[in-house]
């Protein structure tokens, strides 16, 4: 037997990804999907109403939305950074990690607190609809109203009495 078959029958086959890269894909799968869905909803556009409720969030709110992708995005970058350090230091930088963590978004909910003017945008009610008498048609009326009739109060009147006078004509 050569050594070239010696070396070929040695080699280990590659059974698939591992579960960690499995994990890894499943992972960036679904956070590719749930950033979709969330940028169609936030962006989906608007017109002009006027108790501001047409369009999505970023339409509506815009300082909330400034708010909620800053977060996102220092959230990003310390996953990132905590997970790309050396391998013997993962786990020294955990507690570190979920520290950072938790502190960018208690800075987040601060800022959203103390923001200048507000973070939200309050609209006011819409006026209520109003039909102006010109737009309410008069109902037809098909049937004459005689006005009631008015009652008066009886009188009593004293009878008198008055002699009749009579003439006679003859002749």
């Amino acid at each position: 037997m050569s050594t070239r078959r010696r070396r070929i029958r040695r080699q280990t086959v590659h059974l698939g990804p591992s579960p960690r890269e499995k994990f890894v894909a499943a992972t960036g799968a679904f956070g590719v999907v749930a950033f979709t869905a969330f940028a169609v909803w936030a962006l989906r556009p608007g017109g002009f109403h006027p108790a501001g409720l047409s369009g999505g969030i970023a339409n509506r709110q815009a300082k909330a939305t400034l708010l909620i992708v800053g977060t996102f995005a220092l959230l990003a970058w310390a996953i990132w950074y905590f997970w790309n350090r050396a391998r013997e230091g993962r786990a020294a930088a955990r507690p570190v990690a979920a520290s950072a963590i938790g502190s960018i978004l208690v800075i987040a909910v601060a800022a959203g607190f103390v923001w200048p003017d507000g973070l939200l945008y309050h609209y006011d009610p819409p006026e209520p609809f109003v039909e102006t008498p010109e737009e309410i048609p008069l109902p037809q009326q098909t049937t004459p109203t005689t006005p009631p009739p008015t009652t008066v109060a009886p009188t009593t009147v004293a009878p008198t009495t008055v002699a009749a006078t009579t003439t006679s004509t003859e002749g």
